[in-house]
């Protein structure tokens, strides 16, 4: 794809890799730079075999000319739909809630238990990167901080992990799916899609 003259905005959402939002026409790309257009391909191919196993997963091409992205590479496009969530973002919402417990009360409440204590271990991982006066967990230097860190940001993860054990069968074995295709293509990140 080319976005010559496509107005481009920072990605606003969640990322490592430095990704615009594109408007190309009607349509709406989440743009990223890898920093390699040998690792742009690679991605955007194991994307597309991703999407032949007959699992949905977003439209994805190779990008030029893309505003705000280093010149001179091929970029990471996907074609944005806000109908896909990050599955660790979903599971905290009220939605999963009620898709977990339906109309059974003790269900409901486990999983606001499970979200509660996501959201405890949330706000213990950002007050150790305030205390530390940094941004990412990367950039923690001291020893005990790191310490403390990984300690609360594993008690976040198995919240998710058990929140997500509790979801309906049908949306498990679509993981299951998932991750087998995944793994098939050796690009697995147990909490996307």
């Amino acid at each position: 794809l080319v976005f010559s003259g496509c107005p481009a905005d920072p990605w606003a959402g969640r990322g490592s890799m430095m990704a615009v939002t594109t408007r190309r026409g009607e349509e709406t790309w989440r743009t990223k730079s890898t920093g390699d257009t040998g690792c742009s391909a690679v991605e955007v191919t194991l994307g597309r075999l991703f999407r032949l196993t007959g699992l949905t997963a977003p439209e994805m091409a190779l990008a030029r000319n893309v505003d705000l992205l280093p010149p001179g590479e091929l970029h990471v496009a996907s074609r944005f739909d806000d109908r896909y969530q990050d599955l660790g973002q979903f599971l905290t919402t009220d939605v999963a809630e009620r898709v977990v417990a339906g109309d059974d009360a003790a269900r409901a409440e486990r999983y606001r238990e499970l979200r509660a204590r996501h959201a405890c271990a949330v706000d213990a991982c950002e007050r150790v990167l305030q205390r530390a006066g940094v941004e990412r967990f990367w950039q923690l230097q001291r020893p005990d901080l790191v310490t403390e860190h990984a300690r609360q940001d594993q008690a976040r993860f198995e919240a998710l992990e058990a929140m997500n054990r509790m979801l309906p069968v049908a949306l498990r074995c679509e993981q299951l799916r998932h991750y087998v295709a995944s793994a098939w293509l050796d690009n697995w990140d147990h909490l996307n899609y």
